[in-house]
């Protein structure tokens, strides 16, 4: 018999079984955003060297406990951090079975950010009062994600139902930014020689390729600070987006 766990949960948006998503407000891009990436992960290579020097100390240190330090930095950080983490949890390949099922968390657990912020970044791309052209607009997001977030709403003139997907603010800046970090932290592994069965460089440009691959919910990119706005209608993406509304 198929385990409860398994069978996927209805397509149906407003199903009462739907995880509520945590809401924090966003915040762009601090300067010393560095030094708390560095700091962390400094303090893990740490870690893992005082366990090999002494030995009672890898009861402590255990994948499992990383795994936990990991995912909880991770979601603190989002944005890119998020998308690194659900790659990494696939690479059962190379790292501990343990290690990985407590990073496929990050699956879902993206945060959102206040429908407020869509409200605004919908009026600025539609150029026009949001109730003009949605009868219904849920301010709740539908999921979130590291890029960006959904939200429930209905066309005022064609009276359809439709899924909006909106860009996170600050992100493009944000993913920018914290790659060109990863990318020095990675350079310095394999510079260093650090762990080199990982393949740091290819699973960098992993998780590069993915942001790309996310930035385009629809083919176009769009500069720092511009919100980017996509109408999904029953589930399936709309090709030509609803009026003037840009597009990742």
């Amino acid at each position: 018999m198929q385990k409860q766990s398994l069978i996927p949960t209805p397509l149906n948006p407003g199903h009462k079984s739907r995880r509520s998503i945590e809401i924090v407000e966003p915040a762009p891009p601090s300067r010393w955003r560095i030094f708390a990436i560095m700091g962390f992960f400094m303090g893990e290579m740490m870690r893992s060297m005082a366990a090999r020097i002494w030995p009672p100390l890898k009861k402590r240190y255990t994948p499992l406990a990383s795994a936990q330090r990991l995912r909880s930095f991770m979601e603190k950080m989002g944005g890119l951090w998020v998308k690194a983490g659900q790659i990494v949890a696939l690479s059962r390949d190379l790292f501990e079975e343990e290690f990985c099922a407590e990073l496929t968390r990050l699956q879902d657990r993206a945060r959102g950010f206040p429908g407020s912020y869509t409200r605004r970044i919908l009026e600025e791309d539609l150029g026009r009062p949001i109730d003009e052209v949605f009868s219904f607009f849920e301010e709740e997001p539908l999921a979130a994600a590291s890029i960006g977030q959904a939200h429930r709403a209905r066309l005022r003139e064609a009276d359809i139902d439709v899924v909006i997907k909106v860009q996170r603010p600050n992100i493009a800046a944000s993913f920018g930014r914290d790659l060109r970090y990863l990318y020095i932290m990675v350079w310095m592994m394999e510079r260093g020689g650090i762990a080199t069965h990982f393949r740091w460089l290819d699973m960098y440009f992993e998780i590069e390729s993915a942001h790309l691959i996310e930035r385009g919910f629809s083919g176009t990119e769009t500069s720092p600070g511009e919100g980017a706005v996509n109408l999904l209608i029953d589930l399936t993406v709309v090709r030509q987006p609803y009026g003037g509304a840009a597009t990742l």
